[in-house]
């Protein structure tokens, strides 16, 4: 399964990158804030994970695709674990921003966000959204 590999850990900021079988294929940022809420800075998915193995590159005629950990139970992983670590350190909310440019690569994000419990508030003219989630 996927493992953390927490990178900092302090009373204020936290980070850590997400592996598979050796490979990192994501990473977890936030900011614990003065008002207790956790503010969730990175929850990325790394697209071009891993080298390119000797093998496909000897032999160019046999095609190798680069592993895809999208929708593969990754970032509901990652999710998991942030609201986890919220629950244990007992902040208010988790929140974060979700910028124009995540949305035209993840079109699905917001519903994700749903699905995980979160509110969604929705800015139509810039194209972004801000996310929170209730702990307490």
């Amino acid at each position: 399964m996927y493992v953390v590999n927490i990178v900092s850990e302090g009373e204020i900021v936290f980070s850590a990158y997400i592996s598979f079988e050796k490979i990192c294929v994501g990473r977890i940022n936030w900011v614990i804030e003065e008002n207790n809420v956790m503010t969730l800075a990175d929850l990325v998915i790394f697209d071009k994970v891993g080298h390119r193995p000797l093998w496909s590159r000897l032999l160019p005629f046999l095609t190798w695709k680069p592993p895809n950990f999208r929708q593969r139970g990754l970032g509901s992983a990652m999710l998991r674990y942030v609201i986890s670590q919220a629950e244990k350190l007992e902040v208010e909310a988790i929140s974060g921003f979700v910028t124009s440019d995540d949305l035209r690569e993840t079109p699905y994000l917001l519903e994700f966000y749903r699905q995980h419990g979160f509110t969604v508030r929705h800015n139509a003219t810039q194209s972004t959204a801000t996310i929170i989630k209730e702990i307490r």
